[in-house]
């Protein structure tokens, strides 16, 4: 049985939507951003077991570093397997690790890739009205772009959509 309410997930995609960067290093990138944001929720699932607690902020203080729109599924994905695994389900915390190592190139790629993109369409063209129309298109489409109330729920999605993977 779950232990983290709506509540909690939410608490724990807000931190994570507003301090993925905050403590930016060349060691670790967003690592600690990414454990600050999974905090919340470890100490909740992991309220009786000292020792798991440090075992699971010790996995989300490693190497992270993702396009932090398409990260937050990452984030979410991780979030849920932990949830899995403090009900006992047979997850190992190397599990874990592979999920984020593993999409983290993919995600940046796509994430980085979409804003250059759209940073192209800027420059000046031969065209009169075809570059300024695309380029409109693609800055009102693009995720870093939209004003808050269209992000954030955009942003979520992206984070229960990686939650909701693991979950049958």
């Amino acid at each position: 049985m779950s232990k983290l309410t709506k509540g909690d997930v939410k608490k724990t995609w807000l931190t994570w939507l507003f301090n993925n960067q905050a403590c930016y290093n060349y060691e670790r990138m967003m690592g600690l951003g990414f454990l600050h944001s999974m905090c919340p929720a470890i100490k909740k699932l992991y309220s009786d077991n000292v020792e798991a607690r440090k075992t699971a902020m010790e996995r989300h203080s490693d190497f992270f570093n993702c396009e932090p729109c398409l990260g937050s599924a990452i984030a979410g994905l991780s979030l849920a397997m932990e949830e899995q695994m403090a009900d006992g389900a047979e997850i190992e915390g190397d599990a874990i690790r592979s999920i984020k190592t593993g999409l983290m190139g993919p995600m940046s790629g796509i994430g980085d890739s979409s804003r250059v993109c759209w940073y192209r369409c800027c420059l000046p063209s031969p065209s009169t009205w075809q570059s300024p129309a695309i380029w409109l298109l693609l800055f009102c489409t693009s995720l870093s772009s939209l004003p808050p109330c269209l992000a954030f729920p955009i942003r979520y999605l992206w984070w229960a959509t990686g939650r909701a993977a693991t979950q049958s």
